[in-house]
This record gives C-alpha cells, sequence and structure tokens, in this order.
C-alpha cells in the first residue's frame, strides 16, 4: 500500500476588520494506491489487445502508443469485456464497468485501465 499526496488543495484569503489578510491552508490530500501500476506496452509483431485484456488486474494502467485504429479496437474490447462481465453478474447495473479506455489522460497514448 502506498500514499500518495496530491500537494496542498487551496489557499483562502479573507479580509479582517483590521484590514489585515489572514491565510488559511486547507488540509493536504492524501489517496490510497492500491497497486498501482503503469505499464508503458510497446506495439511490435506480438501485440494483441486481448492479452493485454487477460494480464491486467485491479488498478493497472496500461499505456499503448495512440492510433485511432488501434484504439477504436480497445474501446470495443473493453465494452465486450464490460458487457460479459454485466451478464454473468459480476457488475450489477449498466454504469458499472470494470475496464475504461481514454485518450485524453495520457496525451499520445491510449490508456486501457482497470477499475475492478
Amino acid at each position: 500500500m502506498k500514499f500518495g499526496t496530491f500537494g496542498i488543495v487551496g489557499l483562502m484569503a479573507r479580509p479582517l476588520p483590521n484590514e489585515e489578510m489572514q491565510v488559511r491552508i486547507l488540509p493536504v490530500l492524501q489517496i490510497l494506491i492500491h497497486n498501482n501500476m503503469v505499464r508503458e506496452i510497446i506495439v511490435d509483431e506480438n501485440y494483441q489487445t486481448v492479452r493485454l485484456f487477460d494480464a491486467m488486474k485491479k488498478g493497472d494502467i496500461y499505456k499503448v502508443p495512440y492510433d485511432k485504429k488501434r484504439h477504436n479496437g480497445i474501446k470495443l474490447e473493453a465494452s465486450r469485456r464490460n458487457r460479459d462481465l454485466r451478464l454473468t453478474g459480476v457488475l450489477k447495473n449498466k454504469m458499472d464497468v470494470k475496464y475504461r479506455v481514454s485518450a485524453t489522460e495520457y496525451p499520445g497514448f491510449s490508456a486501457i485501465i482497470c477499475l475492478k
């Protein structure tokens, strides 16, 4: 288990009646991260999207170099996996997902995130 700190959340300043400024620092957020592993995947002749999904565990993030066709294939595989998990009863409702794909999380990469 690791604790990650994301810095000071914000500063609040307000004037006191005697025209002085008081600065209050809000508490620092600490987030518990469970086995969060970010891997960068190299695309070569052995690359298969299905193998990536088979190897993922809870909290893993795989970064695959962005290509529009590859990104659409990854989204399709994530959608298939989430649908199958709903049909088997692992995921309870339509909004519940195990795999999420993002093109904006890491610029230049398609990020595959395993949530559960």
